[in-house]
């Protein structure tokens, strides 16, 4: 899957019209951006720890490509150019793009039906292949659905037998509800990507990986790159994924890629950066299917909701402001691989990283790091906060402790989202998880009750802001990030005690997913536990918990005794999940 700047859930899916000027550019020298570069990949460019490999294109050409780190520590093996790399969900642009290339042919229609292919599903309400692409069908993640099946954890790791398309089908099938009305909402569900990848297969009479090899790796000329699926045989070159276990002493564990071949369509294509060079010059000049530039137009285009909105994704492709311009590209994160691809259309500039090591955060920093040493855009960035709150003012913890609590968010970009705000060492911070927790930010002071966090992206800042309770009510958090605002209400802690808490527990029953849950207090809030899965909730408020590290609010209902009856389980990309006693 791809997981999106964790520090950034819920700001910015919908975008303002992205016009910008072009800023006058000229690329640094070759040996002055290999400097700059070494500079910034120090501390991967050791013999005792995975790192990445890097290039920079600038008008199709090549000024850098580089590894840094080691594919293999155990056997002493460089990264190269040449390394290969799963590059997870980076993958959905090509699944894309072979939708696209039978759309050109005349073989399918973006507004096709999808249960013209699939007419095994129940649900009634019309998705087409257009929904898919732009993750606003309203389909239900099928990851999600096998984890809470049981035959999935929640980092995606299966049990053998359930490693299938197949299985995720016969679970999608089962659906009789949406997370939304297509055409709605954006929801980043992989399972869009898996069904079109199915549909490449059902419209070409070829699989995935054969079509995607005939008519983009073979024509570009990529000749390492493949997509995983289970015929797949594994290539020479593959580099060792490692799994971060200790971030601050930067320790990591190899990982095995021995029978890895699995689901395709989201995810799991092997590539190189010097294939990916070739894709990558491929925007400027394309020579897939009739040649025309109308298809690379076509992958960029961005989906525009029911509503009007436009929204962020187009196909396979994020296309964002970014600082002073506009970039279009991808991440991916496996838990094992972690890969970033942006272009910057106004400046000719690309950035390629692909990287064998697990932390998606590093790899964000490191590509924002070198985009902005390129495009030199770091003086720019204190221009999102408005000018008089750049200073930061004296902390009055008096007035501050009223509004130390849970908040929740109360919009639909951001309901499944949680803040704690506390005081710690008589300073302020923000978190989006519940203490104890490693990820916190510090509240800087600019007014009474106003303040700012530093987030993810280098000297970027977001705006917060409380305001006080109306009698009765509780207060507000507000946080706003470049032209987003969005709101986050105060949840009183529910009471904890084991013996209200026991009123809860037992085991759960979905007739839609065939499989049962078992709830167990634990602490002063509840666990949720069925085969590889275990999930930690806290109350929040009357017959409603939390599950920070999955996003997830679990609502429980009562019969007319006033016994707890069964539980829905929401996030951003499944809702309403019902369990029943």
């Amino acid at each position: 899957m791809m997981r999106t700047s964790h520090l950034l859930l819920g700001f910015g899916y919908l975008t303002a019209t992205l016009g910008f000027a072009q800023s006058p550019f000229s690329p640094l020298s070759s040996t002055a951006l290999e400097r700059k570069t070494d500079s910034l990949f120090a501390h991967a460019n050791a013999s005792n720890t995975p790192g990445g490999v890097i290039a920079v294109l600038y008008k199709g050409d090549v000024l850098l490509k580089k590894g840094y780190g080691m594919a293999d520590i155990a056997n002493k093996i460089p990264l190269t150019p040449a390394s290969l790399f799963n590059i997870a969900s980076t993958a959905k642009q090509f699944t894309a793009t072979c939708i696209t290339l039978l759309e050109e042919q005349g073989k399918l229609s973006f507004e096709d039906d999808i249960r013209t292919y699939f007419p095994q599903f129940q649900v009634k309400k019309t998705i087409t292949i257009r929904h898919l692409i732009s993750h606003t069908s309203g389909l239900r993640e099928a990851y999600v659905l096998a984890a809470l099946s049981g035959k999935v954890n929640l980092k995606g790791q299966v049990r053998k037998q359930y490693k299938t398309t197949a299985h995720l089908l016969q679970l999608m099938a089962k659906q009789q509800e949406l997370n939304f009305e297509p055409g709605q909402e954006f929801a980043y569900t992989n399972i869009n990507y898996i069904l079109l990848g199915e549909i490449v297969r059902k419209v070409s009479g070829l699989s995935l990986a054969q079509f995607a090899d005939q008519s983009i790796f073979k024509p570009l000329g990529m000749t390492h790159t493949y997509f995983n699926d289970p015929q797949a045989i594994t290539r020479a070159g593959r580099a060792t994924p490692y799994q971060l276990i200790d971030e601050k002493k930067r320790k990591f564990k190899p990982l095995s890629i021995r029978h890895d071949q699995g689901v395709v369509g989201d995810n799991n294509l092997i590539t190189s950066v010097d294939d990916l060079i070739r894709w990558d010059q491929n925007f400027a000049a394309n020579r897939l299917g009739l040649g025309q530039q109308s298809l690379v137009k076509t992958l960029q285009t961005r989906y525009i909701l029911s509503s009007g909105d436009t929204i962020h994704y187009a196909f396979g492709l994020n296309v964002t402001p970014y600082k002073t311009t506009r970039s279009i590209g991808h991440g991916g994160d496996d838990y094992r691989y972690t890969s970033l691809m942006m272009r910057f259309p106004a400046y000719d500039l690309d950035l390629i990283y692909l990287s064998n090591q697990s932390d998606y955060q590093d790899t964000q920093q490191k590509v924002f790091a070198l985009a902005d040493v390129l495009l030199n855009v770091s003086a720019p960035i204190t221009k999102l906060v408005r000018e008089p709150l750049q200073a930061s003012l004296p902390f009055d913890s008096l007035y501050f402790k009223p509004f130390e609590g849970h908040y929740m968010g109360s919009g639909a970009k951001n309901r499944y989202s949680f803040r704690e705000v506390f005081i710690r060492n008589g300073k302020p911070y923000l978190s989006f998880q519940p203490q104890p927790n490693k990820h916190v930010f510090e509240l800087l002071p600019l007014g009474s009750q106003h303040y700012r966090f530093k987030v993810e992206e280098p000297d970027v800042y977001v705006e917060a802001w409380f305001t006080q309770p109306k009698v009765g009510g509780q207060s507000r958090l507000s946080e706003r990030f470049k032209t987003d605002t969005l709101h986050y209400d105060r949840r009183l802690t529910a009471p904890s005690s084991t013996s209200v808490l026991t009123q809860f527990t037992g085991l759960y029953r979905s007739q839609e997913l065939n499989g049962q849950l078992k709830v167990k207090v634990k602490g002063h809030g509840l666990t949720i536990k069925r085969g590889l899965i275990t999930i930690h909730a806290i109350p929040i408020g009357e017959d409603t918990f939390y599950a920070p590290e999955n996003r997830a609010i679990f609502y429980f209902k009562r019969d007319k005794a006033g016994l707890i009856s069964e539980f829905l389980i929401s996030a951003v990309d499944f809702r309403n999940v019902r369990y029943s006693r």
